[in-house]
């Protein structure tokens, strides 16, 4: 059987999905969540870029569930190469509320329906939604 790190602030356990099992470890937070996304949107699969490496998040997109407790959402630094998109110990799955920890600014991006992407414009730091249909 499949174990992934399953990273979410202030909780340790651990969650089955599908078949895989997270276990949980603590994110360093500043308390409890203000960001307040209890949506049941599920768990949002994050690059490590942002979670070991403190990159911030430029692009991510949000496909159909792959498996039950899945949001779609695929969150990414926008300095992973081919290589490193590969492998899948790069990965980890994370709750939204966590997400939000991170970057707040990604709660309106969280909330669109599948097949949607957005990209942080680097000049003006703001999201923007972007048309990537190959990944859908």
């Amino acid at each position: 059987m499949l174990q992934e790190v399953f990273y979410f602030a202030g909780v340790m356990g651990m969650m089955k999905l599908g078949g895989s099992i997270f276990v949980g470890v603590r994110v360093p937070s500043k308390g409890k969540s203000q960001y307040s996304m209890d949506l049941k949107m599920g768990l949002v699969l994050v690059s490590n870029k942002i979670l070991l490496k403190g990159e911030t998040v430029c692009w991510m997109y949000r496909a159909l569930p792959e498996e039950k407790g899945d949001s779609g959402w695929r969150v990414f630094s926008g300095t992973e190469d081919e290589s490193y998109l590969t492998d899948h110990n790069n990965f980890k799955f994370i709750l939204a509320d966590s997400l939000m920890a991170i970057d707040d600014s990604l709660k309106a991006n969280l909330l669109a329906p599948c097949h949607s992407s957005f990209e942080r414009n680097q000049a003006t730091k703001e999201w923007e939604m972007v048309d990537e249909g190959e990944f859908f």
